[in-house]
């Protein structure tokens, strides 16, 4: 799902929105304004966009241009359940990650084999760990945040302390004044920066609940 203050292209032209897109090609076609919205939003490619008539099937396109009669048979040709694809896209997911990012574990997987980016297989997410020496609620995180399996594995997590200067060269006593003064709490931040995230991102995302036992990101 395109979000609605990302640029988009239709027919070769540029808009800073799909709202911008749809007001102009909206005068230009006749086609309801709500209409072109919703297929730009949905990523549609522009012979769909532009289309006159209504629609019988959702033709979209993935993120390497290729076109799709329907989502399902996208997900389908990308080995994904199409619900997983539906739910990253709520979330704001890129349309990219959603199709290929490592589907995200739980505790229900740990008794599973899992197999790592060089192709070695162990009992469990947990041995995955120990071996290549990454805690594995990072690794968890890195996952749900649409890191490759490699990347998630192997790249070394930042210092665990905290920095008083944020983003912008402001500089607090503490830490945790300084991610009050963005309105978010340190142990917030610290989490987010575990899993890779930038300083500025970890300050300035909203937090969200996202697993069932109600942790907050």
């Amino acid at each position: 799902m395109i979000r609605e203050h990302e640029s988009v292209t239709v027919a070769g032209v540029t808009y800073p929105s799909p709202y911008k897109a749809a007001v102009a090609l909206s005068l230009q076609t006749g086609i309801p304004e709500g209409t072109i919205r919703l297929r730009i939003r949905r990523g549609y490619a522009d012979k769909w966009i532009l289309h006159p008539g209504r629609l019988s099937y959702r033709a979209c396109t993935d993120h390497t241009g290729r076109e799709f009669p329907t989502v399902k048979a996208m997900c389908k040709a990308w080995g994904i359940a199409y619900g997983t694809v539906a739910k990253r896209l709520e979330r704001g997911v890129g349309l990219k990650t959603a199709l290929t990012a490592q589907p995200m574990w739980t505790r229900r997987h740990e008794g599973r084999p899992v197999t790592d980016h060089t192709g070695r297989e162990f009992r469990s997410v947990t041995a995955m760990c120990q071996e290549w020496g990454i805690d594995r609620r990072t690794w968890l995180g890195r996952i749900a945040a649409g890191w490759s399996m490699e990347r998630a594995l192997t790249e070394p997590p930042p210092p665990i302390r905290m920095p008083r200067q944020d983003h912008t060269g402001r500089v607090f006593p503490t830490a945790e004044a300084m991610c009050l003064a963005w309105g978010q709490t340190s142990r917030r931040v610290r989490g987010r920066l575990l899993m890779g995230w930038s300083l500025k991102r970890a300050l300035t995302a909203p937090g969200r609940r996202w697993s069932r036992g109600g942790r907050d990101l």
